[in-house]
């Protein structure tokens, strides 16, 4: 019976992370406006970029930035990823090699806090777009 317990427990843990590789997936794709439905309207995000630190209060305006960042990729290749549970926060990282921007790499990591199974605040520490 624990081990039953256990088990589930562990499904419901690896079920929970599906929104972060959901996250990473629209991104390789190009279908930035989807990443809307990953998070709650009035999400609060902390992005901290190369030059700046951005503070968003929205879904709409956090997918303006992605936008900004991979809008212009005609190709982005997924190097590597991963997500997992730290603590009570989902993580989510990537690393991505864009074209046309002469082979550029970035990567980005992110902290995020779940409601309903959608993000509601999210902290982001990103690389910058990165000669290889």
């Amino acid at each position: 019976m624990i081990e039953m317990e256990m088990e589930n427990q562990r499904v419901e843990r690896l079920r929970s992370q599906r929104p972060g590789k959901d996250w990473i997936q629209v991104i390789a794709e190009k279908q930035l406006g989807r990443l809307e439905q990953f998070c709650q309207p009035g999400i609060v995000s902390r992005l901290l970029l190369p030059k700046r630190f951005v503070n968003l209060d929205s879904a709409a305006a956090l997918v303006a930035e992605y936008h900004d960042w991979f809008g212009d990729c005609t190709d982005i290749q997924l190097e590597a990823s991963r997500v997992g549970w730290v603590g009570e926060r989902l993580g989510i990282f990537y690393r991505f090699r864009l074209l046309p921007r002469r082979r550029r790499l970035i990567e980005q990591q992110l902290y995020c806090t779940l409601k309903d199974g959608r993000v509601e605040r999210l902290n982001s520490v990103c690389s910058g777009f990165e000669s290889r």
